[in-house]
């Protein structure tokens, strides 16, 4: 259910932003960083974009790539997307594929977590 709330809402997105626009998804907590990595993979599965971040088929959605994935100059493409997390481990399950299929198309720096350890699930702490 939710991946086709994600997907409608996407492309209402597509279909009512002028083309010249980009769109950065900044994710923020376990639960945001599940949702957004799960709208990226939608995006992608969509698009017709590849693990690896290589265009694996054409779409009636080809022209909107640009808005949530730039181009490399290895002709991969990339997520405009940051994850932010005061839990190290939320980050590192993005970054090894462990909960988000498609972890090759983020860039390593837009990974951001937090250096004091885990906050054990408790808001305080991290406050």
């Amino acid at each position: 259910l939710l991946g086709k709330r994600l997907r409608l809402a996407y492309l209402f997105m597509m279909s009512s932003l002028p083309r010249e626009r980009e769109i950065i998804t900044v994710s923020c907590g376990g639960c945001g960083i599940g949702i957004g990595s799960q709208f990226l993979s939608t995006c992608a599965t969509d698009l017709g974009i590849g693990m690896m971040g290589d265009k694996e088929r054409k779409t009636e959605h080809d022209s909107a790539v640009g808005i949530t994935f730039e181009e490399t100059s290895t002709d991969k493409y990339m997520s405009r997307a940051i994850f932010v997390d005061t839990d190290v481990d939320s980050i590192n399950r993005v970054a090894s594929s462990q909960r988000f299929s498609h972890s090759s198309l983020i860039h390593r720096e837009n990974l951001i977590c937090g250096t004091s350890g885990d906050m054990g699930h408790n808001f305080a702490r991290g406050h």
